[in-house]
């Protein structure tokens, strides 16, 4: 591709959106859309947590301290200031 990028990872896709999102390789890029909709966990989190305090109270960090998280971010901005 013109910037390199060769994986897109995406997410914030919601209910029925879901159905319209993207994955496969196109042009050289591979898309993976992973949102909670998506890969079907927000049902079972809204099941489980009732509410904010609920999810943060939950402790995800302790019950999950071995887990081995590893994400890598490379970003160009094109142009500033636009929308």
């Amino acid at each position: 591709t013109q910037y390199g990028t060769v994986r897109c990872v995406y997410g914030h896709l919601h209910g029925p959106s879901v159905q319209r999102g993207y994955g496969g390789m196109h042009q050289g890029v591979r898309y993976d859309l992973v949102s909670c909709d998506a890969l079907g966990f927000g049902s079972v989190a809204a099941r489980r947590f009732a509410t904010l305090y609920e999810w943060n109270a939950y402790g995800w960090h302790d019950r999950y301290r071995e887990a081995d998280i590893v994400v890598e971010v490379k970003a160009q901005m094109r142009q500033a200031g636009r929308l």
